[in-house]
């Protein structure tokens, strides 16, 4: 049986970027913390998302974030509410979206239907972050920013 596509490492591909070796059980580590889909409650067809995508943190020199569970969130994938995809990456694998936790309230109990004809989530699909390659020197810079503001080194 093939293994299903990992959208994350399609993406971080195309970037010259690979998964850490640790993922595996980072990822089975995060599910054991959160069990549910943090949008629904949903326990089904349950995947890991990284907040800021893994290969955006390697290229700003946030390696670490790839396995920081503050970084991480548990979204399903399930035909109904398509939560990973919808909200965690507004309907493209090449985006994200950094506020994916403050949208449980709004969008939690939507299906993917009515998230995707919600005028809220429409204006953030249509504002959604741009692809690595497709940003500019200010906007990476401006994403530097806001990663080391979302998540602070931690130091020892």
């Amino acid at each position: 049986m093939a293994s299903p596509v990992d959208p994350g490492h399609v993406v971080a591909k195309k970037h010259g970027q690979e998964r850490s070796p640790h993922w595996a059980t980072v990822r089975d580590r995060h599910i054991k913390m959160e069990p549910k889909c943090q949008m629904c409650g949903d326990a089904a067809k349950l995947q890991v998302h990284h907040v800021i995508p893994f290969h955006i943190c390697i290229l700003l020199d946030r390696p670490e974030l790839e396995l920081d569970h503050r970084n991480l969130i548990t979204l399903c994938a399930c035909k109904e509410h398509m939560h990973h995809e919808l909200l965690g990456h507004l309907d493209d694998f090449s985006s994200f979206n950094p506020k994916v936790r403050s949208h449980k309230k709004k969008f939690g109990k939507l299906t993917s239907a009515e998230i995707e004809e919600n005028a809220v989530w429409l204006k953030l699909e249509k504002a959604r972050p741009k692809d690595w390659g497709k940003m500019t020197a200010a906007q990476q810079a401006a994403l530097k920013t806001l990663v080391n503001k979302l998540f602070p080194l931690v130091t020892n």
